[in-house]
């Protein structure tokens, strides 16, 4: 399988530029860190290149 946003200039550009992973503190909400934590996952999904 291949990410899109890894083969793809446009959407390789748009994860350089404007998503990021997020980090998160233990003293934020369990509903904050499970947001930061999907946010995470659809980065790692969308804009990391394959192993």
């Amino acid at each position: 399988m291949t990410l899109i946003g890894a083969t793809d200039p446009v959407k390789k550009d748009v994860c350089g530029k404007v998503f990021s992973p997020v980090t998160y503190s233990g003293r934020d909400t369990p509903e904050t860190q499970l947001q930061a934590r999907r946010n995470n996952a659809a980065y790692d999904s969308y804009c990391k290149a394959p192993r």
